[in-house]
Protein backbone atom coordinates (compact mmCIF):
# COMPACT_ATOMS: atom_id res chain seq x y z
CA UNK A 1 0.00 0.00 0.00
CA UNK A 2 2.72 2.45 0.81
CA UNK A 3 4.37 1.86 -2.42
CA UNK A 4 1.10 2.54 -4.31
CA UNK A 5 0.71 6.26 -2.13
CA UNK A 6 4.07 7.03 -3.12
CA UNK A 7 3.43 6.22 -6.87
CA UNK A 8 0.26 8.47 -6.16
CA UNK A 9 2.39 11.22 -4.71
CA UNK A 10 4.92 11.17 -7.51
CA UNK A 11 1.96 11.42 -9.95
CA UNK A 12 0.28 14.56 -8.18
CA UNK A 13 3.90 15.85 -8.54
CA UNK A 14 3.96 15.76 -11.81
CA UNK A 15 0.61 16.94 -12.40
CA UNK A 16 1.43 19.91 -10.49
CA UNK A 17 4.66 21.12 -11.92
CA UNK A 18 2.83 20.95 -15.39
CA UNK A 19 0.91 23.80 -14.74
CA UNK A 20 0.36 24.80 -11.31
CA UNK A 21 -2.16 27.34 -11.51
CA UNK A 22 -4.69 25.36 -13.82
CA UNK A 23 -4.55 22.38 -11.20
CA UNK A 24 -5.52 24.96 -8.97
CA UNK A 25 -8.37 25.31 -10.59
CA UNK A 26 -9.79 22.41 -11.59
CA UNK A 27 -12.62 20.71 -10.57
CA UNK A 28 -15.44 17.81 -10.84
CA UNK A 29 -17.27 18.54 -13.72
CA UNK A 30 -20.98 18.99 -12.01
CA UNK A 31 -22.19 15.34 -13.87
CA UNK A 32 -19.19 13.93 -12.72
CA UNK A 33 -19.76 15.20 -8.87
CA UNK A 34 -23.35 14.43 -8.53
CA UNK A 35 -22.58 10.78 -9.52
CA UNK A 36 -19.74 10.94 -6.60
CA UNK A 37 -22.49 12.42 -4.54
CA UNK A 38 -25.01 9.27 -5.70
CA UNK A 39 -22.84 6.75 -4.92
CA UNK A 40 -21.44 8.02 -1.77
CA UNK A 41 -25.06 8.10 -0.47
CA UNK A 42 -26.09 4.84 -2.24
CA UNK A 43 -23.71 3.29 -0.11
CA UNK A 44 -24.68 4.89 3.18
CA UNK A 45 -27.80 3.89 2.78
CA UNK A 46 -28.76 0.56 0.19
CA UNK A 47 -25.21 -0.45 -0.46
CA UNK A 48 -23.12 -0.32 -3.84
CA UNK A 49 -23.37 -3.40 -6.37
CA UNK A 50 -19.86 -4.28 -7.28
CA UNK A 51 -19.44 -2.48 -10.46
CA UNK A 52 -20.49 0.87 -8.39
CA UNK A 53 -17.77 -0.15 -5.63
CA UNK A 54 -15.20 -0.01 -8.48
CA UNK A 55 -16.60 3.16 -10.23
CA UNK A 56 -16.53 5.22 -6.72
CA UNK A 57 -13.31 3.66 -5.77
CA UNK A 58 -11.94 4.76 -9.08
CA UNK A 59 -13.32 8.21 -8.50
CA UNK A 60 -11.99 8.39 -4.82
CA UNK A 61 -8.38 7.63 -6.24
CA UNK A 62 -8.22 10.37 -8.67
CA UNK A 63 -9.90 12.42 -6.63
CA UNK A 64 -6.74 12.15 -3.88
CA UNK A 65 -4.50 12.11 -7.14
CA UNK A 66 -6.08 15.55 -7.83
CA UNK A 67 -5.99 16.68 -4.14
CA UNK A 68 -2.40 16.17 -3.55
CA UNK A 69 -1.49 18.04 -7.34
CA UNK A 70 -3.30 20.97 -6.15
CA UNK A 71 -1.21 21.32 -2.70
CA UNK A 72 1.72 20.72 -4.56
CA UNK A 73 0.86 23.35 -7.02
CA UNK A 74 -0.17 25.46 -4.58
CA UNK A 75 3.38 25.51 -2.68
CA UNK A 76 5.13 25.85 -6.10
CA UNK A 77 3.24 28.95 -6.92
CA UNK A 78 4.02 30.27 -3.00
CA UNK A 79 7.41 29.39 -3.79
CA UNK A 80 7.56 31.26 -7.20
CA UNK A 81 6.05 34.27 -6.17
Amino acid sequence: MKATLEVYEDLAEVIAEMAPKEVVALKASPDRQARVDFLLEKNREDGLAEHEKIELEKMLMLNRIIALAKIRAKRLLAHAA
